[in-house]
Parts: C-alpha cells; structure tokens; sequence
C-alpha cells in the first residue's frame, strides 16, 4: 500500500541532502524515513511519498518498513528510483504516515520540486547548501541522533541551532558572510 508522510518545514534541506532524491545519481546506500505509532502498511515496492511546504514532492520505492529503536519507532526504508511530481492540490502537513488518498492518474511531473512554494529567504538557504556540497564544520558543535549519516565533525544541516544559524547566513548580505559562501552568493544575486 502506498503511504504519504511530510518532511518538517525545518528539516527540508538536510532530507535534501541525503542523498538519491529524484534527478540524482544512485549512490547505493539505504535511507530511512522514522515514524511512531502502529506499523506502515507499506510493503517493497509501494510508494513512500513525501510532503514538505504543503505540496506532494514526489515518491520514492519502498525497499522495507523494520523497527528502528525501541517502542514503536519504524522505519520506511528506500534507495535509488525517487520520482518528483505533485497532485495540484494543496496538502496540510502532518505527523505520523497515511495511506495514498488520490488516484495516481492525477500525478504530474513536478520539476520544480525542491523549490516549489518556499519562502524566499528558505529558496536562497536550498541554493546554498545545495552549491555547497562540501561537508562544512558543524555550527553548533552537536550532531544530532536522527541524522545516522552525517559523520561526527561535519555540518548537521537538519539541527535546530545549525539550521537557525545557516538560515540567518543565508539572508545575509555577502559582505555579513564567511568568505567561503561569499561567491555562492554573488552567482546567486547574477542568478547563475
């Protein structure tokens, strides 16, 4: 059965990030979106679609649903095969999953998906991270425990303290910025 769950507003770059979203290349390892409650219905091969900023983004392959922790923590896993589209319809976000309520005949492409209904302040922070690639120094000094990947060190683009500070960054004027961010900036002010 295919399910629906919706990445918080403050964590939408950092699942960006993670890595074999639609349009990218297949980096093989296996990602875990983490639920409470009753087990997902979802079995390998449904659907696991995502909401974020109150739109369906698109929908990645369910490869296992399994226990993540303790309690009723699960985890609907997924790798490579994500596709990005929409419904045209307006989604309120919520905790927890639900099953797909629409028909699939009404999905459509979604090429501006990362994007899409963002504030403009939240637009330049995806641009950045987005260039920015290389693994920054973590800004809080903390890494927190749901994000399993990101190594000790590096930034945890997802925390609440270094999501606060890279989006004040991010609506600083280049001048305001660490140098290193000051060329993303200008490409981004010549909209390149």
């Amino acid at each position: 059965m295919d399910l629906v769950v919706t990445v918080p507003k403050a964590l939408w770059v950092a699942w960006l990030l993670e890595g074999d979203a639609a349009g990218q290349p297949e980096t093989g390892e296996e990602w875990v979106f983490r639920t409470y409650g009753q087990r997902p219905t979802a079995e390998p091969g449904d659907r696991l679609y995502i909401v974020a900023w109150n739109l369906v983004r698109g929908y990645a392959p369910v490869t296992r649903v399994d226990r993540c922790g303790t309690g009723n923590v699960w985890g609907i896993f997924r790798k490579a095969g994500a596709v990005a589209c929409t419904i045209g319809e307006e989604v309120i976000g919520f905790r927890g999953w639900r099953r797909r309520w629409w028909d699939r005949a009404l999905e459509t492409p979604f090429p501006s998906w990362e994007t899409a209904c963002l504030p403009k302040r939240e637009l330049g922070f995806v641009e950045l991270v987005r260039r920015q690639r290389v693994p920054l120094q973590c800004l809080c000094g903390r890494l927190p425990d749901y994000l399993p990947n990101v190594q000790p060190g590096r930034v945890c683009y997802g925390c609440a303290p270094c999501g606060r500070i890279l989006r004040a960054i991010a609506g600083m004027l280049p001048g305001e910025m660490p140098r290193e961010w000051n060329s993303v900036i200008e490409d981004l002010s010549r909209g390149r």
